[in-house]
């Protein structure tokens, strides 16, 4: 099976503001179910944020995944 990729757009909230992320995750997964974890991903950090949890804590997240994918700021 090919590497596949899936690429969310998302949300992260720190001190009330939201801030744009793209969440990219590759693997060697069907691409359906590698969208579906990105999703699932996207979501748990976006509510995660809200509820007050500090970027800090996010950034240590990432890292955890790190092997499978990658978190970056969007520019607006």
């Amino acid at each position: 099976m090919r590497e596949a990729r899936a690429r969310i757009w998302t949300h992260i909230v720190e001190n009330g503001k939201e801030y744009d992320f793209e969440l990219i995750l590759r693997g060697s997964y069907p691409e359906e179910q590698l969208r579906d974890l990105a999703q699932k991903i996207a979501g748990l950090l976006y509510q995660l944020s809200k509820d007050g949890l500090s970027w800090e804590v996010i950034e240590l997240l990432r890292r955890v995944y790190e092997g499978l994918g990658e978190l970056h700021p969007i520019e607006n």
